[in-house]
């Protein structure tokens, strides 16, 4: 009798994971995609995303369980923000479709445009936050069928370009005006796509990238902290 094959991370759980991100990056090019493509890409990328959730539905469970500490903290609230915003975004897709409005009759609301917007302008943030708080998990994955990632010149290499990636992205939320548009206001800054696309959706991926670096960053330096101030033992069972 044959062994079942084991099925590999990196093909089950984080490529998908890895095409969602960059759906959500295309989408943000709704000037340059067209409606209908937005409309498109963009129920691809909410299929997706319900696809992680599905995955990771055990988390919910844990929700009550334990003692909740301040990282621990953190990423609820983050998860909680994300289903907001998830939830905002497909709220305000489904009310503003092209496609829907004129088989519902839906009334065309600009408002519902803006906030739609705006929460893709967040969800761009909290994408970035949200992998960089699970970042050791994905490189877990990664090092389990790709070894080499674990040699001192891979791993250095790769943690000096996270860290490029990160400065570009600084640079990129000024050009960007994305302090602006977090605010919930309009940017001055306009994309004009006849003379360059490719460098638009770097400098999206750039801000995603710096926000992961962030992150993870506070994670490693939180992880720090409790090794040199271990928590008392009469505290660490809370069952």
């Amino acid at each position: 009798m044959s062994r079942p094959t084991r099925r590999n991370p990196l093909l089950t759980r984080l490529l998908p994971d890895a095409v969602a991100l960059a759906l959500l990056l295309v989408c943000m090019g709704y000037w340059w995609l067209g409606n209908l493509a937005h409309e498109v890409i963009g129920t691809a990328f909410l299929v997706l995303v319900g696809r992680h959730v599905i995955l990771n539905r055990r988390w919910f469970g844990t929700i009550g369980r334990g003692r909740y500490d301040a990282a621990r903290l953190v990423r609820l609230g983050l998860n909680l923000l994300i289903a907001m915003t998830m939830l905002i975004l497909l709220a305000t897709s489904v009310m503003i479709s092209e496609t829907l409005r004129g088989i519902l009759k839906l009334p065309g609301i600009f408002t519902l445009r803006e906030i739609h917007w705006f929460a893709a302008y967040w969800l761009v943030v909290i994408a970035g936050l949200h992998i960089g708080l699970h970042w050791h998990i994905v490189l877990a994955m990664a090092r389990t069928r790709l070894p080499f990632l674990q040699t001192p010149v891979i791993a250095g290499a790769g943690r000096g370009f996270a860290i490029l990636v990160a400065g570009l992205g600084l640079n990129s939320s000024f050009v960007m005006g994305l302090g602006t548009r977090l605010g919930f206001d309009y940017s001055l800054t306009m994309w004009d796509f006849s003379e360059s696309t490719l460098p638009y959706f770097g400098h999206w991926l750039a801000i995603t990238t710096l926000y992961a670096v962030l992150a993870h960053t506070a994670v490693r330096l939180l992880a720090r902290h409790r090794s040199r101030f271990p928590i008392p033992k009469e505290t660490v069972h809370d069952r």
